[in-house]
């Protein structure tokens, strides 16, 4: 687009004040003489207008000038119009209004619309075309800056569509008002905050946007690495950025958790550092102590990683990697490393792809078992070209069943997408598609095409077709560039964010109905003007039940508290963040008659490595019945349970796993905690059994021992006093406390303060 040149001067005009109720949107100035665009190809003005929250479009006030004394014009109302600074896809949201002018000169003309239209995004246009000769509409001239700048975008306010179809902008507004009643509803209170700064963290910009969360000290908190830099959970406090302290050094492309070697600790890999001496990649191993050891690795030359997914794909107990790689600007070839058990991996890349890899655009990658048939499946979104999906029929045999199992409504032949998140959000036991995509407006309005981002619907057995459901539509964002799922208030429904790939395009903030529809609320929970740019995690970081957001604003990492106060209960589980045959476990957990289906997995979307924790929101449901855990690779599914709310977990495996024989702890469960004084750890047996309950401290160091002895069957607590076997108050920390039985080792974490 290029800038509107005006040609003519007119007159000054004023509006009144409206009530306390409503508002009146304006951008031009009353002050400034008023002027017309004088040009015969003039097609379509339109003003763009900026809404901060959610509201209802009651009336438009349009000023027209020219000397005609019955002149017509037509008034039209477009909406977020995908996020773009200009109205390029015109869609009407009422029934087009024609306004005639009734005397010669200037004139104001209210348009009351017989229905309100209501608006949750964050911005919308009033446009007129059809413009009788003798008629102009007035603009001011007072230059404005525009409400966002960036390399790809500027947002005015003002805005001409030639007969050609060629659209320019102009630094003025037109004298346009638009009357808004704002929506008189509960807020959700304070919804999230900013607290990036607040919790140590660097305000910089990032030479990556690769984002890793996990617990590798083992502490029960959710430490992260981005951009090559490591920061330690102080306990929900603050991060510490301790980096150089542990050992790691280098610039990573990609940075991402992973137990290679089976110790239980979460050891760190980078991709792409470019560094010559350690090689394209580094690889280092936990020590236990807060340090990491360099090691060395050798995995093929990466060109530009962009997405990384984690699991045991073979089945050997070790954990393999899926490289994503590739861009618009640098096509690449995919991989899949498979762990040799030697701190090492091996190029498998052809057990899917063949001898020769894809070349192309990888924006997202996923492992996820989408039939239902134990068996880990990988999806890979392409932003260009087709997406894959690749089932996994036999050991070490893929075939894509993307084209025949993803269909888009209307039908089309190939999906695409910027990323993707599965989860099973409607509770029928099938893992559902999110698919967010970066979508032309040009394209879309000259093909007609209407593959955007959408929800695919899984049909579960026999055929588990995913089909884009309209009932669950998502409002067209041109710039769509990550989509997650999490439960952001608790009420056990599945939400969902949207991020985009532009600073001047926001993230966007869905909630579910309980009749499973999602409805816009952006604004009511305070972010309405974050970019989210690239992806984002859902983590709670802090520790308090409620899931919180990390992200990225116009390059710089960003951390979001949920201050929500719904009232509602949850429940969180770790099955073992390192474990080999934790990730892609599928959890189900019955809940006073609700089932919750949930599979565990590790790295999706772009460079994204959430929390291997699982979260589930409970609403106002206070204990969950049981938990049923498959893992990977088969074996008997394991029982736990009952459970009380508003706790995390730790669901270990029985020693022995493949034994058909329940678990004989049902529940393990340590209140309250934090604690100051005294920690009581209730659990329940099955049936007698000898118990041993210890405490330890996080670096393995055996600290109490509770309980030695033969227990009857039935509900016991035991009160520890933070004292160690000589009776001495131990320092406030986070402690371990584990529980043995014959057939269980269970273990959970309390963290003591002063």
């Amino acid at each position: 687009m290029s800038r509107i040149i005006v040609s003519l001067v007119l007159v000054i005009l004023g509006w009144s004040v409206v009530s306390a109720t409503t508002d009146t949107l304006r951008y031009h100035n009353p002050l400034s003489k008023l002027v017309y665009y004088h040009r015969d190809d003039i097609a379509l003005q339109a003003a763009r207008f900026v809404l901060q929250r959610p509201g209802s479009v009651m009336g438009v006030k349009v000023t027209l000038g020219g000397p005609s004394a019955d002149g017509r014009a037509v008034v039209h109302l477009y909406g977020h119009e995908g996020g773009l600074s200009a109205p390029l896809l015109e869609r009407d949201l009422m029934q087009a209004v024609t306004i005639r002018k009734t005397h010669p000169g200037v004139e104001t003309i209210e348009v009351l619309l017989p229905q309100p239209v209501m608006l949750a995004n964050n911005q919308f246009f009033v446009a007129l075309d059809h413009i009788d000769s003798g008629v102009t509409l007035l603009s001011d001239r007072a230059p404005k800056l525009p409400s966002c700048a960036s390399s790809t975008d500027n947002f005015y306010y003002q805005f001409i569509r030639y007969s050609g179809g060629r659209w320019e902008w102009g630094t003025y507004a037109y004298a346009i008002d638009v009357i808004v009643e704002y929506m008189n509803s509960n807020r959700a209170a304070k919804g999230f905050i900013n607290v990036t700064g607040e919790m140590g963290i660097a305000d910089s910009l990032l030479h990556n946007r690769s984002m890793a969360w996990g617990d590798f000290d083992g502490d029960g908190y959710q430490d992260f690495m981005v951009d090559g830099h490591l920061y330690h959970n102080d306990q929900g406090k603050g991060f510490s950025d301790i980096t150089a302290a542990s050992g790691i050094v280098g610039s990573p492309q990609a940075n991402l958790f992973i137990d290679i070697d089976n110790d239980r600790r979460q050891d760190i890999l980078f991709l792409g550092t470019g560094n010559r001496e350690r090689g394209n990649s580094a690889l280092f191993i936990n020590r236990g102590d807060g340090r990491f050891s360099p090691t060395p690795l050798k995995i093929p030359a990466l060109a530009k990683p962009t997405a990384c997914a984690i699991a045991d794909v073979d089945g050997n107990g070790y954990l393999d990697v899926f490289i994503g790689q590739g861009d618009a600007a640098h096509p690449a070839g995919n991989l899949l490393l498979v762990n040799d058990g030697h701190l090492g991996f091996i190029d498998k890349t052809s057990w899917i792809y063949g001898e020769k890899p894809l070349q192309g655009e990888c924006s997202g990658a996923q492992w996820v078992d989408y039939n239902n048939d134990g068996r880990l499946d990988l999806f890979v979104s392409r932003g260009a070209g087709c997406s894959e999906l690749w089932k996994n029929v036999a050991d070490s045999v893929y075939i894509d069943v993307a084209t025949r199992t993803l269909v888009t409504y209307p039908a089309s032949e190939c999906v695409n997408g910027s990323g993707a998140d599965w989860r099973d959000y409607n509770n029928d036991g099938n893992v559902d598609l999110l698919l967010p995509v970066t979508s032309d407006a040009r394209a879309l309005v000259r093909t007609g095409s209407s593959h955007t981002t959408a929800i695919y619907l899984n049909s579960g057995a026999p055929d588990y077709i995913l089909s884009s459901s309209a009932s669950a539509a998502v409002e067209y964002e041109e710039q769509h560039a990550a989509g997650i799922w999490g439960d952001a208030d608790n009420d056990s429904h599945q939400d969902f964010l949207t991020t985009t790939a532009c600073p001047c395009r926001f993230l966007d903030l869905y909630t579910q109905t309980p009749d499973h529809r999602f409805e816009l609320k952006t604004a009511e929970y305070g972010i309405s003007s974050l970019a989210g740019g690239g992806d984002a995690v859902w983590v709670d970081f802090d520790n308090d039940g409620k899931l919180d957001i990390a992200t990225f604003d116009d390059g710089r990492f960003r951390l979001l508290r949920n201050t929500v106060q719904s009232g509602n209960n949850y429940i969180e589980l770790d099955l073992g963040q390192t474990d080999a045959a934790a990730l892609g476990s599928t959890v189900t957990v019955y809940c006073q008659g609700i089932v919750y289906t949930r599979q565990m997995t590790s790295g999706r979307g772009a460079l994204m490595q959430p929390p291997s924790r699982l979260h589930f929101g409970l609403e106002g449901r206070s204990t969950v019945d049981s938990i049923v855990v498959q893992r990977t690779h088969g074996g008997a599914p394991e029982s736990f349970g009952p459970f009380a709310a508003n706790d995390l977990y730790l669901l270990r495996p029985r020693s022995d796993a493949g034994s058909q024989q329940q678990a004989a702890v049902t529940a393990l469960h340590a209140f309250p905690n934090p604690f100051t004084t005294e920690l009581s750890i209730a659990y329940t047996l099955r049936a007698d059994d000898h118990v041993l309950l210890q405490i330890f401290s996080v670096d393995g160091k055996l600290v109490h021992v509770l309980i030695d002895a033969d227990m009857k069957a039935g509900e016991h607590t035991v009160t520890w006093k933070a004292l160690d076997d000589q009776g001495k108050r131990l320092p406030p920390t986070t402690y371990i406390y584990s529980l043995k039985t014959t057939t269980d080792d269970l273990t959970g974490r309390a963290v003591l303060v002063h």
